[in-house]
């Protein structure tokens, strides 16, 4: 078999169209076009070769999975990136819009503005819960707020960390249920 037939009948075979196809989406035909440009600007004794041997359809998958998976080569420069670049555009001409830029910067201004006053609303239901507790509970509460661990606060105040634990884990419990 000779190496325009050998190629013609790898192009046309059902089973690596299939391939491009699960592998490239949309972009399979541009994808299997440039594998078919590589083979043919390859040496055609190798391509007559691997035919032969029955490694050509491997070959034919890795350099095509290369091809798709790499962001240097021609593949991508010439499909992908460039529509990515102009999908981009398009979405930079749509946020030019200024009631839409208005539009949007109120909405979200109004979220944030709703979303701090429910968080206050919680830190001062928790700081009410907090001057509940008793003293001891309440001093090592505020130190593992402040210092962070068990170990700082044992560190800090000779407490033992177990008699810390049970306090911290003690006043959460009892924010909790104050709350």
């Amino acid at each position: 078999m000779n190496f325009d037939a050998i190629i013609t009948e790898y192009y046309n075979k059902s089973d690596i169209i299939s391939f491009f196809k699960k592998i490239a989406g949309d972009w399979w035909e541009e994808l299997r076009q440039d594998i078919f440009i590589i083979l043919c600007e390859y040496d055609k004794e190798k391509i007559v070769d691997m035919h032969q041997r029955k490694c050509l359809k491997f070959f034919i998958v890795r350099i095509s999975l290369n091809q798709f998976r790499s962001k240097n080569s021609k593949f991508y420069y010439q499909n992908i990136k460039n529509n990515k670049d102009v999908l981009s555009l398009a979405e930079d001409i749509n946020a030019l819009d200024s009631d839409f830029v208005l539009l949007d910067m109120w909405n979200n201004n109004q979220k944030d503005k709703a979303d701090l006053l429910q968080r206050e609303a919680k830190l001062v239901k928790i700081e009410k819960a907090t001057e509940k507790l008793r003293y001891f509970e309440n001093e090592i509460f505020r130190l593992w707020i402040e210092l962070g661990s068990y170990k700082a606060i044992t560190t800090k105040t000779g407490i033992p960390t177990r008699t810390v634990s049970f306090a911290v884990k003690n006043a959460i419990d009892n924010i909790k249920n104050n709350l």
